[in-house]
């Protein structure tokens, strides 16, 4: 049975997934910020700052998590050309040293993840229908936009690096007084633990996400951080993103 780290991880990664990401100029303004708080006293934690080249892209191609102080903490990009559900991924935490990466090979992904300065993991994973990685998570949502807005329980096998495997996640709108910190009219959905980890979800919680109901576009987070604190404890956090251009 999985436990309730396996989902902890996932959500952590689920986080870093909605800050999808390719190198820009650094003078290049950030398309998407984030704003990410604590759930208990309400002070800021850090920035998620999403960049694109193309005003036009459904996706950043880089992503930056920059604490109050403005130190860069993690670095990630992104390649959406063959997949934007299953998309390769570099990730590099600057703090710890830690990274992995996602390769599209076709009909497979070579995935590699390394622990600080520990000697590094691979595996291979065959795509399937229900396979999403990092940032896919966002187009996956929108690929089953009218179900999940209808009230249905969309499935997905949702790949969690640190673990070098996937985990099983039900998403499903809910009440929209879970979704109360954004004021416009929103799609609010929960992210919970499925199939066998479905047996011990009332040992974590779960995660919040409203989603502007024109514009498909993510405007909150809320749940465990992907982002340890300075002490190397997990965090809760209510994140609110604002966009640079609603129109683009």
């Amino acid at each position: 049975m999985l436990s309730k780290s396996s989902f902890s991880s996932c959500a952590k990664q689920l986080l870093v997934a909605l800050t999808a990401l390719i190198a820009m100029p650094s003078h290049a303004e950030p398309w998407i910020v984030g704003e990410a708080a604590s759930v208990d006293s309400g002070e800021l934690l850090y920035q998620e700052k999403h960049f694109r080249s193309d005003a036009s892209a459904l996706l950043s191609e880089r992503v930056e998590y920059v604490a109050p102080t403005g130190e860069l903490l993690v670095e990630k990009s992104l390649n959406g050309a063959r997949s934007f559900i299953t998309p390769e991924v570099e990730q590099n935490d600057l703090r710890s040293g830690t990274r992995f990466s996602v390769t599209d090979n076709g009909s497979s992904l070579d995935v590699r993840y390394q622990r600080g300065g520990q000697n590094s993991e691979s595996k291979r994973i065959e795509k399937e229908e229900r396979l999403v990685v990092d940032a896919g998570f966002d187009p996956y949502v929108r690929a089953h936009w009218e179900a999940l807005s209808a009230g249905e329980t969309i499935r997905a096998e949702f790949f969690v690096p640190a673990r070098l495997d996937t985990v099983k996640i039900s998403i499903r709108k809910t009440d929209a007084e879970q979704c109360a910190a954004i004021t416009s009219t929103t799609l609010c959905l929960v992210v919970r633990p499925a199939g066998i980890l479905r047996l011990v979800g009332w040992l974590v919680e779960p995660l919040y996400l409203a989603y502007e109901q024109g514009s498909q576009r993510l405007m909150m987070y809320r749940g465990i951080s992907n982002l340890l604190d300075e002490n190397g404890d997990s965090q809760n956090v209510l994140i609110r993103y604002q966009y640079a251009n609603a129109a683009s």
